[in-house]
């Protein structure tokens, strides 16, 4: 699993998205960000998501680190900054601090909260 495929599974089984289903694309690589400046990840993202300021950042919110040269890890918050859960492709998943190490308190960073329109009911988050 990896950090994409973590935001998918815990949304769509915590039943936020109607059909329960996410398009996503299935075969990228997991070292794009060091090659070239893709938008793939982030506009996956911002499908289902809408970017919010990091002072609006609640539990169950979401982001995205640009790694490299492209925004391509993302993570739940659960209390901002101090812990969010995330998964590497080889590492598993982790909670951890929203910064975890020095090099990502310094990326960019964007955040991200449910588009209404895939919440079911009011009220979910």
């Amino acid at each position: 699993m990896d950090c994409g495929q973590l935001l998918i599974g815990v949304y769509v089984h915590a039943g936020f998205f109607r059909g329960g289903y996410i398009k996503t694309p299935t075969d990228y690589s997991l070292q794009v960000a060091q090659h070239k400046e893709d938008t793939e990840y982030v506009e996956t993202v911002e499908k289902y998501m809408r970017e919010i300021p990091e002072s609006d950042v609640q539990p169950a919110d979401v982001v995205v680190y640009k790694l490299g040269l492209a925004f391509a890890h993302a993570a739940i918050v659960i209390e901002w900054p101090n812990v969010v859960v995330h998964a590497m492709a080889h590492g598993g998943v982790r909670c951890a601090h929203g910064y975890n190490h020095v090099k990502l308190k310094r990326t960019t960073k964007k955040f991200f909260t449910l588009r209404d329109e895939f919440c079911e009911g009011e009220g979910n988050k």
